[in-house]
């Protein structure tokens, strides 16, 4: 018994991370008192734990631990967009050691969002990328 549920917990998470994004945005949208900081980092840290459980079935700790740090600052770094700030405050949950790597993570989120953001603007203003 204990097996299977092992072998569904990454999808169980995944579906966590989604369901939480949408509740979030579907309470927002309707008036509901909060905000999207949290409901992100949750979010974020069960996408990373379960893409990492997934990629990562021998279950080591070290393994799932960085990859969860690391989804978790790169997709915390594209909304905040403040690197440094991620990095601090990933270091909440995740060792110390971790610190470069959370740093890179949150810098290359927040530069794929603005690279997602300027190709949204371009696209709407009809103007092509070179």
């Amino acid at each position: 018994m204990t097996g299977a549920f092992f072998r569904f917990t990454p999808w169980i998470l995944i579906g966590v991370c989604l369901l939480k994004v949408f509740l979030t945005t579907f309470s927002i949208h309707f008036g509901f008192k909060g905000g999207h900081f949290f409901p992100v980092i949750f979010a974020a840290a069960c996408l990373g734990f379960g893409i990492a459980m997934a990629v990562f079935p021998a279950h080591t700790a070290d393994h799932v631990v960085f990859a969860a740090g690391v989804v978790m600052a790169a997709t915390f770094g594209a909304q905040i967009k403040k690197p440094l700030a991620v990095t601090m405050l990933t270091l909440l949950c995740f060792p110390v050691k971790m610190i470069p790597f959370l740093f890179f993570a949150a810098v290359v989120g927040k530069w794929l969002a603005c690279l997602f953001e300027k190709q949204s603007m371009d696209s709407k203003s009809g103007t092509a990328l070179p």
